[in-house]
C-alpha cells in the first residue's frame, strides 16, 4: 500500500477517498490547536475563578452575567497576558465573553504564530 506523508503543514495531497484503511494521520496543525486550546483553558478558567471569587460558571456563560464588570475585565485581560503566548485586549473580552470563545481566540492566535 501507498501511504502518503503530510507535507511540512501536516495536510495530504488528496483525501484519500479510496476506501483503503490506513495508519493513524501524523500530528497536524489540528493537533497543535487542541493542544494549544486545552492549555489557555486552564489559564483562562483559572484566572476567572480567581477575579469573580467562585467557579459557579459554564464554560459558554458570559464574563459579565457571572458577576464581571468593565475593570475586573481589565485585571482579568492582565493576568491572561502573563500567561498566554500571545496577547489579547479588554475588547477581545467584550467580544470573547466566555471561557470558550476567549479560549478558542487565544488558541487560534497562538497558533497562527507558531
Amino acid at each position: 500500500m501507498n501511504q502518503q506523508q503530510p507535507d511540512e503543514q501536516g495536510f495530504l495531497d488528496d483525501l484519500g477517498l479510496s476506501g483503503e484503511q490506513g495508519a493513524p494521520a501524523a500530528q497536524g496543525p489540528a493537533d497543535a490547536v487542541g493542544e494549544l486550546w486545552r492549555e489557555q483553558h486552564g489559564n483562562v478558567r483559572g484566572v476567572w475563578e480567581q477575579a469573580l471569587g467562585h467557579r459557579e460558571f459554564g464554560d459558554d456563560e458570559s464574563f459579565f452575567t457571572v458577576g464581571g464588570h468593565s475593570l475586573l475585565a481589565a485585571r482579568v485581560v492582565a493576568r491572561i497576558n502573563r500567561g498566554a503566548p500571545v496577547r489579547i485586549t479588554v475588547r477581545d473580552l467584550f467580544d470573547h465573553p466566555t471561557v470558550g470563545g476567549l479560549t478558542d481566540l487565544l488558541a487560534a492566535r497562538a497558533a497562527a504564530v507558531a
